[in-house]
């Protein structure tokens, strides 16, 4: 009786287990998904608009393009321009370093809610992409080549913006 007591609380801890790992490979999915979309520097722009701003010339620059009605686009470009410029010139030292510390708060929000539940992030309904659309998809992808999604998710690859090049060019 003790056998059999025992072969059954061994399947029963099998079960939730592997079910638990499974979930685990979706939110590894949804995790590495959602946070290379959040690396790109254009979604700076609408968290500096939405969560208010430090004061530096850098977001007090992307509230009055923001409120001037300036294409996105344009915005885009201006951000793509900061990363990536070889050399930086004593007037835009002082932006460049606004915007420096708004990309460093910005990963650390990100970082946050990546590392907060699944069920928080899935039921979130103020950030600025739906967590649950890219959870959602990485289910259907678990079901439609189970093997195949498993092997590939046993650990996020989660991705923030990089700073490295501005931060050399500022030093």
């Amino acid at each position: 009786m003790k056998k059999i007591l025992g072969i059954i609380v061994l399947g029963l801890l099998l079960t939730s287990c592997s079910e638990y790992m499974s979930r685990q490979k979706i939110e590894n999915c949804a995790d590495t998904k959602y946070s290379k979309e959040m690396a790109r520097p254009m979604h700076v722009y609408f968290y500096v608009t939405e969560e208010g701003h430090s004061g530096t010339e850098f977001e007090e620059t992307m509230f009055r393009m923001k409120y001037s009605k300036v294409p996105i686009d344009m915005i885009y470009d201006e951000l793509a321009n900061l990363l990536s410029e070889k050399e930086i010139s004593e007037g835009t030292k002082k932006w460049s370093e606004g915007a420096i510390d708004t990309f460093k708060r910005y990963n650390y929000e990100v970082k946050k809610f990546i590392n907060s539940s699944v069920d928080k992030k899935v039921n979130k309904k103020i950030t600025l992409l739906s967590y649950r659309s890219f959870f959602e998809r990485c289910e259907l992808e678990q079901k439609e080549a189970p093997n195949t999604f498993n092997a590939l998710w046993k650990k996020a690859d989660i991705k923030y913006i990089d700073l490295s090049n501005l931060i050399k060019k500022l030093n």
